[in-house]
């Protein structure tokens, strides 16, 4: 069967244009115009930071493009002017997250709480998770975080704001997140590690490069009789004797940790765990101990082990040890009684027979008071306290 050629043409003819990408410039053109505003008002202190990059073409610096950006938002305090959190929003097209990553860190420059908002865009509305901590940080600081928290709120929706004041839907928010831009490659062909010959002025080229030299006789010379007899070399030399090793000498000195400033703080947990370490640092062993325990330590002497006979002494210790678990009260109601019923025997105080206990057996006992729900030790800043400090119906 005759088949005719189709005279139609089942492709056009014409080539279809190709449409650019446009989310690169988007993206740039809000990171760039937000670069433009500083929002530092009040207590609040902004800081934009531009991130730009630039690569090697052809053994060349090309223009610097961008490649990111960071806004810091620190919030002080109206009583202290020192900073009481810091928000970081850190922009990358390389952070390839369903939503901004958030993360609670600590600014080692204003020793104050941190949150740090890792994201290829400026989120829409500020994330919840930093309006949580923010209001934390508001509980423990008594301070205002409510127009932090609004001004925060506003940056991140004027950064998607449109151009046109009656659009209230911005044309600007993306999807996905830009392209990343290739970088050029490094124009050498050797490794990183080996220098490039053009990097030695100095080294010869190839064309200057002279040829090996011809082979010599390589033969002795005849030997010719000395004029006069030579002297005697001398001996060598010991080898040097090599430095002590410094787990070796004697003298050795472990150098002592450098001593930090602790900062000031308004927030009480911080402040109380500053204390803490505080009296951590200045803690001594005459802090630890009273004169008589210390000096048992310092120079300790033999004591006898067993106790003497003696039958009032056998006694409190029996009673000392069998109200070990108990209050001192138990011990000092069962004293009480043996007196009501015996007033011949002096049973020995409390104080008095723990003495004796710690001189027989050498054992000192170092002990605490703490809250009856197991809250806190009244240790360091808590020492002089009689109720709980989270609890306050609560008797230590």
């Amino acid at each position: 069967m005759f088949s005719a050629p189709n005279p139609f043409l089942s492709t056009s003819p014409v080539q279809r244009p190709v449409i650019p990408d446009a989310r690169r410039s988007i993206w740039e053109y809000k990171l760039i115009r937000s670069l433009q505003v500083n929002r530092t008002n009040g207590l609040l202190t902004h800081f934009p930071y531009y991130r730009p990059f630039a690569a090697l073409d052809a053994g060349v610096t090309t223009p610097p493009f961008l490649l990111g950006a960071d806004h810091q938002f620190l919030w002080n305090s109206d009583l202290t002017e020192s900073v009481l959190a810091t928000v970081y929003f850190s922009i990358s097209p390389a952070f390839y997250f369903p939503s901004p990553r958030v993360h609670l860190t600590t600014n080692i420059h204003t020793h104050s709480p941190a949150i740090i908002v890792l994201w290829w865009e400026i989120p829409t509305e500020l994330p919840y998770s930093v309006i949580e901590y923010l209001v934390s940080f508001e509980r423990l600081s008594d301070q205002d975080f409510e127009p932090f928290v609004q001004q925060l709120n506003q940056f991140c929706q004027d950064y998607h704001s449109p151009v046109h004041p009656y659009q209230t839907e911005s044309p600007l928010s993306l999807d996905i997140p830009p392209p990343l831009i290739s970088t050029p490659g490094t124009p050498f062909k050797t490794r990183p590690d080996t220098p490039h010959p053009s990097a030695n002025p100095l080294a010869p080229h190839k064309h200057e490069i002279s040829q090996p030299p011809t082979p010599r006789n390589l033969s002795p010379p005849p030997r010719s009789q000395p004029s006069s007899p030579r002297p005697p070399s001398p001996p060598p030399a010991p080898p040097p004797t090599p430095p002590p090793s410094d787990f070796d000498r004697d003298d050795y000195v472990r150098t002592p940790p450098p001593r930090v400033k602790i900062p000031h703080t308004i927030i009480p947990k911080i402040r109380i765990s500053l204390e803490f370490i505080r009296m951590v640092e200045e803690a001594t062993l005459e802090t630890q101990f009273g004169p008589d325990d210390l000096a048992e330590l310092l120079d300790p002497q033999e004591h006898v082990s067993t106790p003497p006979d003696d039958p009032v002494l056998r006694l409190s210790l029996l009673n000392y040890i069998s109200f070990m678990n108990q209050s001192q009260n138990a011990y000092e109601d069962a004293r009480q009684n043996i007196k009501q019923c015996f007033p011949d025997i002096e049973v020995l105080s409390y104080y008095q027979i723990k003495r004796r206990a710690e001189n027989l057996s050498g054992v000192i006992t170092w002990e605490h008071h703490m809250c009856a729900r197991s809250c806190v030790g009244f240790t360091g800043p808590y020492t002089c306290l009689e109720r709980c400090p989270l609890n306050r119906g609560y008797v230590g």
